[in-house]
Formats: C-alpha cells, structure tokens, sequence
C-alpha cells in the first residue's frame, strides 16, 4: 500500500509493483503519507481517495516468483526450504512444474504464509488471494467466509479500488491514468516522458525455457486454483 493521500496504490507482489511505486514518488505533487510493503487496507480506508492496483498474469507471476527462489530470496522460499523442499527450485522447467503443482496443491499452503492457508485454498490460488487481500477494507476476514466462485465474484463487487494496471500493458495503463485520474496531480508530460524512458525494476533473468512450454497438466490446474484472475483479467489465457 503506497499512500499519497488523494491516491493509493495497492501493491500487489510481482506485478510491476516497484516501479509503479518510483513513478509515483517521483513525479505525483503531493506528498507520501506512508508506505507498507504489499499492506492491506483496514480502518486507514480514506472515503473518496482514488484507489487503483495492478494485476499481471498468474502463471508469469508465479515464474517471476519461482525466479527469485531459485536466488534464495523471499517469505516463500524461506518456508519451503524450512519444510525441506529446496530441491524444488532448480533452474529448469521440469522443476518449475513442480514446484508449480507443489503450491498450488491446497494441503500445502501451510508453506505459503498464515493469512493464505486461513481462507478457502481450494477455491482461489495464491495469486489470486493475493491480489483479493488488497482489494478490500478488511480484506482477511471477508475472505474466510468465502467457499464458493460465485460469492467470491460477488464480493470482488464491492472492491476499494476503480482502476486496475496491468503488468503487460503496465507504461499504456499508467498513461492513461495520467490523462485521467492523475492529471490533477503530476505534470502530464513529464510524467509521461518518465513512463517512456525509465528502465523496468527488479526484473527476473530469463530461464532457459518458455512459459508456453509448460505441459497441460501445471497449465490445467494453474487455471482452476486461479480461475477469478484469468476469467477478470486475462481470458485469452483460459
């Protein structure tokens, strides 16, 4: 959660998140309030701030995800390691697979943090309880109550934000942010000159096999455990 007061980003994990947060810094007029890395919203929910968040497709968020593991970084290779896993990540995709299917097994999400396993794992996959997790005031507990896809759309119904980025398009969608609901709030053409020649951020290196390449099996369970993302966001990839 980066918030400036009149706007707040919500910053979901390994969709461009950094470098939505450095062109905000950079060129938004008024002042950061406060930063929380990937925090959710509860009582500081301000009524009539303009709440946007950004969303990139799932199965390259969890290659992106899967790349920094394999560096021995993040919450969840820490876990799986503790759990005496490490063997799952290996640069190759036979092991990407399987790690894969490893998290988005539901009996596993003890490894993927408290709050993931504490809400319906069969239902939605980690991308997508994470994206939902900072869609909500008080996302957590309106999570829990939720077993079925149709009451998980209903409530996706009252989400906090009315604007979503997407990390393919994420340079054109900040752009037209800037022509509307930042425009009162940067310099438009310095904002946007800024959004054409900046470098990406955090950027994984590149594995030595192609995300189309997955077999049928990984990509038939990737779109059941993260069905919500796909049908919302991405239906070509269904």
């Amino acid at each position: 959660m980066d918030d400036f007061g009149r706007i707040v980003y919500l910053d979901v994990e390994k969709t461009g998140s950094s470098f939505i947060s450095n062109f905000l810094q950079e060129n938004l007029t008024c002042q950061r309030v406060k930063k929380v890395k990937h925090g959710r919203i509860g009582r500081n929910f301000k009524e009539g701030s303009f709440y946007f968040i950004s969303v990139r497709n799932p199965l390259s968020q969890y290659l992106s995800l899967y790349h920094y593991g394999c560096e021995g970084k993040g919450e969840i290779y820490d876990s799986i390691k503790k759990s005496g896993y490490s063997q799952l990540y290996q640069p190759n995709k036979e092991s990407f697979q399987h790690w894969l299917q490893f998290v988005l097994c539901a009996k596993n999400a003890a490894n993927l943090g408290p709050d993931y396993r504490a809400v319906d794992t069969e239902l939605m996959g980690l991308q997508t309880f994470r994206f939902l997790a900072l869609s909500f005031q008080n996302a957590l507990k309106k999570l829990k109550a939720v077993h079925d896809y149709p009451t998980l759309c209903g409530l996706y119904e009252k989400r906090i934000h009315s604007q979503v980025v997407r990390n393919e398009s994420l340079r054109v969608d900040m752009k037209n942010l800037v022509d509307t609901h930042l425009s009162s709030f940067v310099d438009t053409e310095s904002a946007k000159r800024y959004l054409e020649k900046s470098p990406p951020i955090n950027r994984s290196p590149k594995l030595d096999f192609d995300i189309e390449s997955i077999d049928e099996e990984t990509m038939s369970l990737v779109r059941r455990k993260e069905r919500f993302l796909l049908e919302q966001f991405y239906p070509e990839a269904l």
